[in-house]
C-alpha cells in the first residue's frame, strides 16, 4: 500500500511540475511579446509625434522643461502599461496578512496597486474580488453573497507574471471546511 502511495504521489508531482514549467515557459513567452509590443508601439508613437511636431518650440529650447504627463523614459512607460493590468479592480485581502500588520506595508498589497487595482481593508461596493487563502472566512462569504471572485494569491502573482488579468476560475483557493 505503501509503495502505491509513493507512485501515486510521485506521479501527480512529476505532473504538476511538468505543468508549471509549461505554464512558466508559455507566461515567460507572453510576457517577452507583451513587452515587445508595448515598446514597439510606444516607439512608433514617438516617431508619430516627432514627424508631426513643430521643428522649435519655446519648451524645446528651455532646458529641463518636458510635460510631467507624458512618458518619456522606459520605466515611466512602463509603469503606465503595468497600472492598466488590473485597473478597475478593487481588492480586499482575507487571511493573507499577520492580523498585526499593517495591510498597505505588505508586498501583495503594493504589487496589486503597482499593477493598478485599488485595494481595500473592508469589502464594499468597489470591491470586485477577494483574495484569500482559503475559503470560510467572512469576507470569502460576503464575496459569494454578492456575486464577486474569490481567488488565490496566485491569481494576483499569475497577473503581474504576464501582464494581464488571469482567469479568476483557474485560481480558487483550497476549501478547508471539508
Amino acid at each position: 500500500a505503501f509503495e502505491v502511495l509513493r507512485r501515486v504521489h510521485q506521479d501527480f508531482f512529476a505532473e504538476r511540475a511538468g505543468h508549471l514549467a509549461l505554464a512558466n515557459k508559455k507566461a515567460k513567452d507572453a510576457a517577452m511579446a507583451e513587452l515587445a509590443q508595448v515598446l514597439d508601439s510606444e516607439s512608433e508613437d514617438a516617431d508619430n509625434e516627432a514627424q508631426q511636431k513643430p521643428k522649435s518650440t519655446e519648451l524645446e529650447t528651455t532646458p529641463g522643461r518636458r510635460d510631467p504627463q507624458v512618458p518619456v523614459t522606459v520605466p515611466e512607460i512602463l509603469a503606465l502599461e503595468k497600472k492598466k493590468v488590473l485597473a478597475g479592480i478593487g481588492l480586499v485581502f482575507s487571511g493573507v496578512f499577520p492580523l498585526d500588520a499593517p495591510p498597505h506595508e505588505q508586498k501583495m498589497w503594493r504589487l496589486a496597486e503597482q499593477f493598478g487595482a485599488r485595494c481595500e481593508t473592508q469589502p464594499g461596493p468597489n470591491t470586485s474580488h477577494v483574495v484569500a487563502k482559503t475559503w470560510g472566512t467572512g469576507k470569502c462569504q460576503w464575496a459569494k453573497k454578492n456575486g464577486r471572485h474569490v481567488v488565490s494569491p496566485d491569481w494576483l502573482f499569475c497577473s503581474a507574471f504576464l501582464w494581464s488579468k488571469a482567469n479568476e476560475r483557474a485560481f480558487n483557493p483550497p476549501d478547508h471546511r471539508k
